[in-house]
């Protein structure tokens, strides 16, 4: 019995993985556009946590929204008050622009 076709496919399985994991990492600019971002919605950042799972988002209506998409949850404060903002930065769209997916009013 050959196990040539087996590790192929695992070996396959696991170039995928790496490459997922590879595409989907912060990168420095993201970072400066989700600043600039704050800055002309008049935002001042407290933190900017990175998210895996696009689950949540696919499920509330952004289906255009890739599992290769780098998704970051900012929290900033403005004269209303603290707010969450749900933002996205997709591989595969034709704009690198950043992609606001949620914006809701964050608990002090």
């Amino acid at each position: 019995m050959s196990y040539i076709p087996a590790v192929l496919v695992l070996l396959a399985f696991i170039a995928a993985l790496r490459f997922g994991a590879r595409a989907s990492k912060a990168r420095p600019s993201d970072f400066e556009a989700i600043e600039a971002f704050a800055r002309a919605r008049a935002l001042r950042v407290i933190s900017i946590e990175q998210r895996y799972n696009p689950w949540p988002y696919w499920l509330t209506g952004h289906l255009v929204l890739s599992n290769l998409a780098r998704i970051f949850v900012v929290t900033a404060d403005s004269i209303e008050g603290r707010r969450e903002l749900h933002v996205a930065f997709d591989i595969w769209r034709n704009s690198p622009a950043i992609q606001l997916l949620q914006e809701t009013a964050a608990a002090p």
